[in-house]
């Protein structure tokens, strides 16, 4: 189960379609694929991939899937797994290779097969202030109201930037609608945060041997909105979430596969069609995200990761 919301806390950081990287670069050796995710402006790297998981390649349009061969036995058809996992230099390597795979292809969850996939409505999707395509059904360009509030940073993070996220949404449902909100960004926003606090310090010195610290604790807050922060997140965005506007529609929650005279452990069946001296289970869950008014919902884009991030 901690690995199960490890992937659904991946799966929350992406916008309907179920990219979980973009390549930068990729090379084949010894018919297996690895690449980089490592291009300016991403936030993500290889963070939401998992070692050993399965996965499939989308060209960068996500308008045709490209398909792995040479995979293992019991591989879902056109995915590889992952061999090789290097968070730190943004790579992995697919026990496989996919014909035509470039720079700008989508490594997409494993699973859907459609053009474009389509996956869980994460942060980004309800979080966008886009004027094409569709929320929830509804086009944006023909609807306003739907599209969230954005700050286009453009650079380093700023302080006039959160307190335009925050006045945009009172520009949209007027000062008594503000409700509480929670400032969730990638450590290395707060860091860049904390760096602009601590250019205005000052170390007041008591008569007495001090300890030093010269960071602060966990009690930011940003425009009067407390800040959260996730290993997860984008790393060049800072999302203003109302948490009252937020809900999940759980058709199933997450439990065993059952059936429904209870049977839970299913055997296994070897290559005769024989059962197998094993058995098998399922977790299973159906569900999805949604958001009531996307006019609360405020986000900064395009903030220049920290060095060393």
């Amino acid at each position: 189960m901690a690995e199960f919301r490890r992937n659904v806390d991946s799966s929350a950081m992406t916008d309907g379609t179920g990219v979980f990287a973009t390549v930068s670069a990729v090379s084949t050796a010894g018919g297996k694929d690895t690449i980089t995710a490592n291009a300016v402006g991403d936030g993500f790297g290889v963070r939401l991939l998992r070692d050993d998981h399965t996965y499939s390649v989308y060209n960068s349009t996500l308008t045709t899937r490209r398909v792995f061969t040479g995979t293992p036995a019991n591989v879902p058809a056109g995915e590889a797994p992952i061999d090789l996992y290097d968070l730190q230099n943004k790579q992995v390597r697919f026990n496989g290779t996919a014909a035509g795979l470039v720079a700008g292809d989508k490594i997409v969850v494993s699973g859907p097969t459609s053009t474009p996939p389509v996956w869980v409505f994460g942060v980004p999707y309800h979080h966008n202030a886009a004027s094409t395509g569709t929320w929830l059904g509804l086009n944006r360009a023909d609807v306003p109201a739907i599209r969230a509030n954005q700050v286009v940073a453009g650079g380093a993070f700023a302080l006039p930037f959160a307190r335009l996220a925050i006045n945009k949404i009172g520009d949209r449902v007027g000062i008594n609608q503000i409700r509480k909100t929670t400032a969730w960004m990638h450590p290395c926003q707060k860091q860049a945060y904390e760096e602009v606090g601590q250019l205005v310090s000052i170390i007041q010195k008591q008569a007495k041997e001090e300890s030093l610290d010269l960071y602060f604790g966990d009690g930011l807050q940003m425009a009067g909105a407390p800040v959260k922060t996730s290993y997860s997140w984008d790393k060049t965005r800072i999302d203003f979430v109302v948490n009252e506007v937020w809900g999940r529609a759980e058709m199933h929650a997450a439990d065993f596969y059952e059936t429904r005279d209870g049977k839970r452990m299913f055997p296994l069946r070897g290559g005769s069609g024989g059962i197998a001296a094993a058995e098998i289970f399922y977790i299973v869950a159906s569900f999805n995200f949604f958001v009531s008014n996307p006019a609360v919902c405020s986000y900064i884009s395009g903030l220049t990761i920290p060095t060393g991030y």
